[in-house]
């Protein structure tokens, strides 16, 4: 017997030795077939258990094994009963197998191969199908999802629960091998594939309509495999036709008509007003790349929005806090509030309870329709269905918009979500820039919305459609993909090749708005025989009725007094789930596939449990694996403690000098503060960083044993944050901008210059313990292409110049901004393009933007449009374009 198998570093046999997933990629549609090998090295039966992602859109509907030698092909069950099932055949010494959805997440399933016989291999295959989600660019994105985080759960004492079965390891330990086979069909041919991480070696086949590759060694298990495909022609539609079988019942009996298609609708002018409130996570998980960009896609969201709408910011964590107790007008007051806010967030508010600050705005009184909410979250939540069932209830007046970070996202929660709002989704890879995301929402909660949607199906004679789902979208927005299914009845030769119409018609802005597709049901003639139409049909509709379940539970929890009705409900839905379940063998909530070796012989022995483990990137467990990983995260987060008590000191001292020389009259240091007001305010953050004094705290004196280290408290909700700020500008001076670099800082008015005497033949603070040699270094260094004088990057640059826009969407003409631009005073005093400052100024920016950052357009397009709205405002004696013309070859030597 070969005892030589793989093992975890704890040394625990593990039965799973190796993935292999076969991917088939047909237009919009994805058919995967995942096989998991399987060989028991020890001496008696094993029970493997496999706890695994998967995207939440995904229809599981098979589920097979080769269990030594023989074919064993499971059926689905209740899941109690299927539980049952299983568990009998391992009390009778009987191979079985069992694959069964989380509990709490539709996106985690658990797979159980149960009495494993020594010295054997057993391989289980399953196989789902889903529909691709689409970039605004038009490219399809395929995402395998590999990484598992735990759900934060409010249920669970407020910490962070495991999925069922779930053994977490560090990416770079898991012991099973990994090996991706990858084709795709081109609907209208293939222009490229690509990857965010991994480069490929694409062959592509006939004529570039058929692509191959295979991904294996070089895939580390750090991060969700996404692939990014582009079609010759990425928008047009895709019609399926799939013929039903006579043998089957249920909808696997019909035949199916998908059709998939972008409504050509006309962009109207964007909305000056509505509501708008930024729901962004900030709890510990989105640490790092994660918070920096999420806080600058927030700056481009505060700069974006209409003059004349209302908005607040919401953070969560543990708990939450509000920018304002409701929504305020977007004013040039209330605007610096957001941005004094913004430059203070951090990663720092605990795990993640969407529930009660989604709860608190839904609530509220809707200040001007419509209501938008965006919600930025890392998805790791447990209560999902609870949230899906509150954001339903209220969708009559609020339209939710989401984007989920990182690997590991929930996609159960960030798809459910805008499904129950009405809303759009959009999912960021691990270091992919969210800012773009961010702005694309935006631009289209601000597009009218198409109301009162019609949909008609005009088939050759004597064809009859049956719509799935039969209720239609309340909303659409511009720029989204809509897919229908149809169940279709006498379909013969006679018909298939005539002229069919899907019409869509609805109100944008009050005015109708009218949609015609032209197709033939024979347009896919070689639909698969996995009936991948059928599947998506059925998951369809299970989708819905799990929502319409989950929206009933939030009633039923708010109804004290008669709740009865309401149950009998869910208890009705729950039935019709399970029997949409079975007639389409697709898994749910409620059924799961089940299996038994009946034909194999009768094991003894004492049967022992192995959970194979799964890759995660969640900090929390992965230092609970590695002490010496958390121990250096408390240090490090000792150190910034340090830093930050050390800077508050600082500004104390500051706020003392600035009240004293308040009283003695303007010091000479302060003369020199005016002449250095070019320096951005991350200079002086860099300096505190570089030569201030840690506070004697050793490292040796945390206690390690402890579950966390609180760095800095945090007060719950209080609806207070714009009034803690207020009693803040009463001490502080009025800001005039906020400073940006490496992610955003602290506004101008929290760090405050400082003035004091200077000793005789020096330019640094006389308070400050700085070497002189070090300050005059300091003090001269020089300044290096691409880079403000402190060195910020061009990305950084773009975001401070974003930073100086005004409300109304123009610049005024700053030494700050000339600074940022790299363009010399003397050259903006001189030119004699524009008379007027500030519309000179905007012209410069604008420009600037088309010229250095084009590759970023989609981040500033808004920002953009504003202030073209604003030049449009100002009686030019040219047209706004022939001065940017201008600008562009006399103040940027650009042609």
């Amino acid at each position: 017997m070969n005892l030589f198998g793989l093992s975890t570093d704890k040394g625990t046999s593990v039965p799973l030795k190796s993935i292999d997933v076969n991917v088939t990629i047909n237009g919009y549609l994805a058919d995967v077939v995942t096989s998991l090998g399987y060989y028991n090295s020890e001496y008696d039966p094993v029970e493997a258990m496999f706890t695994f992602p998967v995207d939440d859109g995904s229809a599981v509907y098979q589920f097979e094994g080769m269990i030594d030698g023989r074919r064993v092909v499971a059926e689905i069950q209740e899941k109690e009963q299927a539980i049952l099932t299983y568990e009998d055949a391992m009390q009778s010494g009987k191979s079985a197998m069992l694959l069964k959805e989380d509990t709490k997440s539709s996106d985690t399933f658990q797979c159980m191969l149960g009495n494993l016989p020594a010295g054997k291999e057993a391989e289980l295959r399953l196989s789902y199908v889903n529909e691709l989600p689409q970039e605004e660019d038009g490219r399809v994105r395929f995402t395998l999802p590999t990484v598992l985080n735990p759900r934060y759960c409010p249920d669970a004492g407020s910490s962070s629960v495991a999925a069922e079965g779930a053994d977490y390891v560090p990416p770079s330990s898991v012991p099973y091998n990994f090996k991706m086979t990858v084709t795709i069909e081109g609907y209208h041919g293939i222009k490229a594939v690509s990857s965010d991480k991994i480069s490929l070696d694409v062959k592509l086949e006939s004529g570039g309509k058929l692509a191959r590759f295979e991904i294996g060694e070089e895939f580390k298990f750090d991060h969700d495999l996404c692939l990014l495909v582009e079609y010759a022609e990425p928008f047009a539609p895709q019609v399926i036709l799939e013929n039903g079988d006579p043998e089957k019942e249920g909808l696997l009996k019909e035949d199916m008509l998908m059709v998939s298609f972008h409504p050509e609708l006309k962009e109207v002018a964007m909305a000056t007003s509505g509501e708008y409130v930024f729901i962004i996570d900030r709890s510990g998980s989105m640490d790092g790349s994660n918070m920096k960009n999420a806080k600058e896609a927030l700056l481009l969201f505060l700069k974006s929005l209409p003059v004349g709408c209302y908005f607040n910011v919401v953070s969560f964590g543990s708990m939450y806090d509000c920018l304002f107790n409701e929504s305020k007008h977007y004013s040039e007051r209330t605007l610096n509030e957001a941005l004094m806010v913004l430059a203070n967030m951090d990663a720092d508010m605990g795990g993640t309870e969407i529930y009660k600050p989604l709860e608190y705005v839904l609530r509220e009184k809707v200040q001007q329709q419509p209501r938008n909410v965006f919600l930025l979250t890392d998805g790791r939540v447990g209560n999902t269905e609870q949230v899906i069932g509150l954001i339903s209830k209220h969708s009559y007046d609020t339209r939710v918009f989401a984007v989920g970070v990182g690997s590991g996202v929930s996609t159960f929660l960030v798809n459910g979500v805008v499904r129950a709002g009405k809303g759009l989704a959009e999912f960021i890879a691990d270091d992919e820039r969210i800012q773009p995301k961010v702005v694309s929402l935006l631009k289209c909660a601000m597009q009218m919305a198409v109301t009162n949607i019609e949909l008609t199906w005009d088939l050759p004679p004597g064809v009859t459609p049956i719509s799935i789902p039969t209720d239609l979208p309340v909303m659409l927005t511009v720029g989204q993909r809509l897919t229908f299914f149809a169940m279709i009845q006498r379909v013969d030769v006679h018909t298939i090749y005539a002229t069919s119409k899907l019409t869509l018609k609805g109100k944008q802005d009050n005015n109708p708005v009218t949609f015609d597709l032209l197709f033939t049901l024979s347009e896919n003639e070689n639909s698969s025989a996995t009936a991948p139409v059928h599947r998506l049909a059925t998951k369809t509709q299970i989708k819905l009725l799990q929502d319409e379940e989950a929206a009933l539970c939030v009633e039923i929890k708010d109804d004290y007094y008669n709740p009865k009705e309401n149950i009998e409900k869910v208890e009705e839905i729950r039935n019709k789930i399970v029997g949409v379940s079975r007639h389409g063998n697709i898994v749910s909530k409620y059924t799961s596939f089940v299996a038994v070796d009946t034909e194999g012989e009768q094991l003894t022995g004492e049967l022992k449990t192995r959970q194979c483990p799964v890759p995660t990137s969640s900090e929390e467990f992965l230092e609970g694996i590695d002490p010496e990983r958390r121990n250096a995260r408390l240090e490090a987060s000792l150190l910034e403690m340090n830093c930050k008590a050390q800077e508050m000191e600082m500004r104390c001292k500051a706020e003392e000098m600035e009240r004293r020389n308040a009283r003695l009259g303007t010091s000479f240091f302060e003369t020199r503060c005016c002449k250095e007001k070019m320096h951005s305010e991350n200079r002086r953050d860099n300096f505190w960083g570089k030569y201030m004094k840690p506070m004697s705290i050793d490292p040796s004196d945390i206690d390690r044993d402890s579950e966390s280290l609180t760095l800095k408290s945090y007060i719950p909700h209080d609806g207070g944050a714009a009034r803690r700020l207020e009693k803040e500008k009463k001490k502080k001076k009025k800001s005039k901008g906020l400073g940006l670099s490496g992610g955003l800082n602290k506004s101008k008015n929290m760090v405050p210059s400082f003035q004091s005497k200077k000793k005789k033949g020096s330019s640094k603070p006389e308070d400050l313990d700085i070497e002189e040699d070090d300050y005059e270094k300091l003090q001269q260094e020089p300044h290096k292409p691409g880079t403000n004088r402190e060195g910020v990057s061009s990305d950084e640059v773009m975001l401070n110049v974003i930073t100086l826009q005004k409300l109304g969407g123009n610049w005024s003409n700053t030494t700050e901004l000339a600074s940022l631009l790299q363009i010399p005073e003397d050259r903006l005093k001189s030119t004699d393009i524009i008379k007027d400052c500030d519309v000179l100024a905007t012209l410069i920016v604008v420009s600037w933007l088309r010229s250095k950052y084009t590759h970023r357009q989609e981040e500033w397009q808004m920002i953009e449009t504003k202030a073209l709205a604003w030049l449009g405002q100002q009686n030019l004696e040219k047209p706004v374009e022939e001065l940017l013309s201008l600008v562009a070859d006399s103040v940027l030597n650009v042609v």
